[in-house]
């Protein structure tokens, strides 16, 4: 069963889904992708473990503290590719930053097709509205469909 609830942060509504184990996704309202290829229709509204302990990481975020991020069980369904980026991304050390360019190194993309890579990755991570990546990285970039 999918459980959602919206979370009033700071930088505007944010909704939250989940199942019983995992976080599945995490969207600004009215952010290009919104929902994914879920339909929050089915959700209940309710508050689960994992949307419990992701609002807790928000709360404790916003209030200027440190969280860690490890008791949020992710799920993200998404292609390989995204799957190495975000694997990337969960690795950056909080409040250090990495550009487009380190991530298609550590992708190891061959020259001809850094473009490419450059392209995508600006496509999928066109969605973060954060100032911080710590945010980003530790939810996993919104988690992008």
């Amino acid at each position: 069963m999918l459980t959602k609830k919206n979370y009033q942060s700071p930088l505007g509504e944010i909704t939250l889904l989940s199942d019983e184990t995992y976080l599945l996704g995490v969207w600004f309202k009215e952010q290009k992708y919104f929902a994914a290829n879920y339909d929050l229709n089915q959700a209940k509204e309710d508050k689960s473990l994992p949307i419990i302990n992701a609002i807790e990481w928000l709360d404790a975020y916003f209030k200027g503290e440190n969280p860690d991020f490890k008791k949020i069980k992710l799920k993200p369904e998404v292609t390989e590719f995204r799957k190495k980026v975000l694997k990337i991304l969960s690795d950056v050390p909080y409040g250090s930053l990495i550009t487009y360019k380190e991530i298609s190194n550590l992708l190891q993309v061959n020259e001809e097709k850094k473009e490419i890579c450059h392209r995508r990755l600006v496509e999928q991570l066109d969605i973060i509205h954060f100032q911080s990546l710590s945010l980003v990285t530790e939810l996993w970039g919104l988690m992008v469909p």
